[in-house]
């Protein structure tokens, strides 16, 4: 996790310093996960989920005591786990050729990561439900539930690359009313007599914006427009409906009150404007572009007003509907890709303005 944050850190700021501290403290990261909790024999990462650590997002077997799982859970490989550390090994592996270190090095760490995602491809597909296991218990048994942070991490960064899994996780995969469950089915657990202690609860099933961020980057990837257009209504009516963005919302949209007000959440919906909905993504030498506007909910152009990316101020127009650009305009010019992609370079200084037109994909 401090890996993904550490690298958007210094795409938007180019803090080389920093840059030099986070890789040294990935490289450790790496190297002592390895040592101490990696499985030779399946080759994946054991340890819990990566944010869902209460009793609540696992069978009763797990929590004999007090309200976090017990050390039977360590035996486990989660799916969202798995994918961080194949995201920090591609990381590293960013860091150290940015930094100029030697080819070997961070060659290693491509390695790693390839050999990573052929594992999770290999140990956690649930070929009868269409999506990927939650976890693998300690008996090397795959769990039928999905999770949902998981599934979107599979999907952002380039895990699966199959296209006909990525359209039966899009199609198996459970969306609620107000968004993805951070798991489901949900595990049968007496919530009733344990109503008023959350962490008896509060990860089985329900609903945490941050993941519907993901979710929906994950979908404007794939060109999934109904699906960014799904998260952004259901993020909406959460906001509507309680009047902030909750850390968690029951399926129901209910909320618990001391949980009213919390960041990641926001900045979950924020993440859907600008890396789902006007497309952009940070890289090391300027900004990326590839907007998904659904027309089922922006019959008109749109604009992002104000910007800001190092020493320039960008105003964005995207015009039309879907996900496939037909036109980039930088300040009256048009532009043709960089390295597959639109893009304004990180040398551009002062305010300017970016127009896109977009259409549909053709099915």
């Amino acid at each position: 996790v401090g890996a993904r944050g550490a690298w958007s850190y210094y795409r938007a700021t180019a803090d080389v310093e920093f840059l030099q501290w986070a890789y040294k403290v990935t490289k450790n990261t790496l190297l002592r996960a390895k040592h101490e909790v990696y499985d030779e024999k399946m080759g994946l990462f054991k340890g819990c989920s990566s944010f869902m650590e209460s009793c609540s997002g696992y069978p009763s077997k797990y929590c004999t005591e007090g309200e976090t799982p017990g050390e039977l859970v360590a035996q486990t490989k989660a799916l969202s786990t798995n994918a961080l550390y194949y995201s920090g090994y591609k990381i590293a592996a960013y860091m150290g050729r940015e930094l100029g270190v030697e080819e070997g090095e961070y060659i290693t760490y491509w390695d790693n990561a390839e050999m990573l995602r052929h594992s999770i491809r290999r140990h956690l597909w649930l070929e009868d439900k269409g999506y990927y296991a939650y976890f693998i218990d300690e008996n090397d048994e795959l769990i039928n539930q999905f999770e949902g942070l998981g599934e979107a991490f599979v999907l952002l960064d380039g895990i699966e690359r199959n296209h006909a899994r990525i359209n039966s996780m899009f199609a198996n995969i459970t969306l609620g009313k107000y968004g993805l469950p951070c798991l489901w089915p949900k595990f049968d657990h007496d919530e009733e007599s344990t109503k008023n202690n959350i962490f008896y609860w509060y990860h089985n099933g329900q609903l945490w914006p941050f993941v519907q961020g993901y979710y929906a980057m994950a979908a404007a990837k794939h060109g999934r427009t109904d699906i960014v257009a799904y998260s952004l209504e259901a993020l909406k009516e959460l906001a509507l409906m309680g009047k902030t963005y909750a850390e968690l919302y029951r399926v129901d949209g209910t909320f618990p009150q001391d949980r009213r007000r919390q960041l990641w959440s926001s900045t979950g919906f924020l993440a859907m404007i600008y890396q789902g909905l006007f497309g952009i993504t940070y890289d090391v030498d300027g900004l990326r572009f590839a907007p998904n506007k659904p027309g089922s909910i922006f019959l008109h152009d749109i604009l992002l007003r104000d910007f800001k990316f190092r020493d320039m101020i960008l105003d964005i127009v995207v015009m039309g509907s879907g996900s496939k650009v037909t036109k980039f305009v930088v300040d009256d010019v048009e532009k043709d890709q960089h390295k597959g992609s639109y893009f304004v370079e990180s040398s551009l200084r002062g305010r300017h303005t970016v127009t896109i037109v977009v259409e549909e994909e053709a099915k």
